[in-house]
């Protein structure tokens, strides 16, 4: 649990940030996560190819201001933080402004092998980047969702705060 509690400081959303935008905004982890910020009162933006239900309805309602489409324009003006999703590829025009100019801080699951050397091979500058390793359970989403859909509690698989976003806003039903 030390590992988690030390992962949840980390990832706190620094004080000084207002606006946040997400690349990838439209994976169901995503999100929430959007949802989440804007909850917090962050001024929300993200982008992405396209958006299914349910997801498209909780950025809607979540204020989310969801950009369709990945260029460099959509970091302007510039995002005081932003996430960018496991599924974008450093191809991405707006990921590769990002790694142009960013300073990076990287979760590295355990099932992920991702070492210091490897940053300047992904594109990442190793000096405007650090790697934070997680000894935290690798989860998926349809554990989640079968958990769910089962009625069995989920709090072991994610932070109480997640599980409770994730009741209040019923994501993850079918």
């Amino acid at each position: 649990m030390a590992d988690l509690d030390r992962a949840a400081r980390l990832a706190r959303v620094p004080a000084a940030a207002k606006r946040v935008h997400l690349i990838g905004v439209g994976g169901t982890a995503m999100a929430a996560l959007a949802g989440m910020l804007s909850d917090r009162g962050l001024t929300v933006t993200g982008s992405d190819n396209q958006l299914y239900e349910p997801t498209a309805s909780l950025l809607r309602n979540s204020r989310v201001n969801v950009i369709t489409g990945f260029a460099p324009a959509n970091l302007s003006p510039p995002p005081d933080l932003a996430v960018v999703g496991n599924v974008i590829m450093r191809n991405n025009p707006e990921a590769q402004a990002l790694l142009d100019t960013a300073s990076f801080v990287i979760f590295n699951r355990p099932e992920t092998a991702l070492a210091p050397q490897t940053l300047h091979e992904l594109g990442f500058a190793p000096a405007r980047s650090r790697i934070v390793h997680l000894d935290t359970p690798a989860i998926a989403a349809h554990q989640v969702r079968d958990r769910l859909a089962r009625g069995a509690p989920i709090d072991d698989l994610v932070p109480a705060a997640v599980a409770d976003y994730i009741r209040t806003h019923e994501l993850y039903r079918a």
